[in-house]
């Protein structure tokens, strides 16, 4: 595969992502110091650091790029709260129909691989563009968003950053800032 195709693939499902993470938003924000290894929790679901390497590593594969951990956090984050929102609509969200759509993709965009190339990670970077693509197309989009943007999002401070109510992602003010802001 061409590393155009790959870029080409990349800056779609790049864009897909930060369009819907700007214009949808993921609601709440917080710690998550009571689930030791959690990089996030959304909703009821937890997000593992070892789900973040694995979507890492299989975006580095499928577009030749590398991506931060935190953004990386923030785009999973998105991903199981439109999963919420979307099974909340009534949308089918089980995992063959997400996996057949995913496939689809990666077929429209001239990849050789399928889901089952992927790790569950890999998985979830995707399947945020299908479910976003399947609300869209079943014109529930607007409810779609309201829904996501209520999904509680908790990411753990380590990233740095704060998802807060609107879906706005802050980074989080440095200690001694926190500090000398209190103390005024």
């Amino acid at each position: 595969m061409s590393r155009t195709k790959r870029f080409s693939f990349a800056s779609r499902v790049a864009a897909v992502s930060a369009a819907v993470v700007l214009s949808l938003g993921v609601g709440g924000c917080g710690k998550t110091s009571g689930n030791p290894g959690a990089a996030a929790i959304v909703g009821d679901n937890q997000i593992s650091e070892a789900l973040v390497t694995d979507a890492i590593n299989d975006w580095q594969d499928l577009t030749g790029q590398n991506v931060a951990r935190a953004n990386m956090v923030v785009v999973l984050s998105q991903g199981m709260a439109y999963a919420d929102a979307a099974e909340e609509l009534g949308l089918d969200v089980s995992d063959e129909t997400l996996d057949s759509t995913v496939d689809e993709m990666l077929a429209a965009e001239g990849f050789d691989m399928t889901t089952a190339d992927l790790s569950d990670g890999g998985k979830w970077i995707l399947r945020s563009s299908a479910l976003a693509m399947q609300a869209d197309q079943m014109g529930v989009g607007q409810g779609f968003a309201e829904l996501a943007v209520a999904v509680p999002v908790k990411l753990n401070p380590r990233y740095g950053y704060e998802i807060q109510p609107g879906g706005q992602v802050m980074p989080l003010a440095p200690l001694g800032d926190a500090f000398l802001a209190n103390s005024l």
